[in-house]
């Protein structure tokens, strides 16, 4: 299982972070790799909210399936991923922010168990791009927020 956690402290409140974890124009600023959204559910998001997201991987786009598994603004979201290069395994990313004072805590963590004898054999260098993901983009979200 490829597990990976960021915790980062952003200077706004919670429903300003939650904004930039939820609105995909938002989203596309701090994480490049997020080009399309398509919404295959209608109204407002809830649990089982579904919708396909391209994503860049490298020089390639791909299609991912996305659903909303828990959604509690403005503390807690997890998604479902599945698709794409991931295989037949969903990732599933989770963000908790927490409020400390005038400030937010985000708590990140991504989800995978690769299945498949080329993805196990490429896991671990997966999981080295993924952090380094991770960390570029809580860095980023930071900045576009505290900017």
């Amino acid at each position: 299982m490829m597990v990976i956690n960021k915790r980062v402290k952003i200077n706004c409140l919670p429903g300003e972070l939650w904004n930039w974890l939820v609105e995909f124009d938002k989203l596309k600023k701090w994480n490049s790799s997020l080009l399309e959204e398509q919404l295959i559910s209608t109204g407002e998001s809830r649990v089982g909210f579904k919708s396909r997201i391209l994503i860049a991987e490298g020089k390639k786009k791909v299609w991912y399936d996305h659903v909303l598994l828990n959604y509690e603004p403005p503390t807690f979201l997890s998604i479902s991923l599945s698709g794409g290069s991931l295989g037949k395994s969903p990732m599933t990313v989770d963000y908790q922010i927490h409020r400390e004072g005038d400030t937010s805590l985000l708590t990140y963590k991504s989800s995978w168990r690769a299945r498949g004898l080329i993805l196990n054999i490429l896991q671990p260098f997966i999981k080295i791009a993924a952090n380094k993901n991770a960390e570029k983009c809580m860095a980023s979200l930071r900045k576009c927020i505290e900017q």
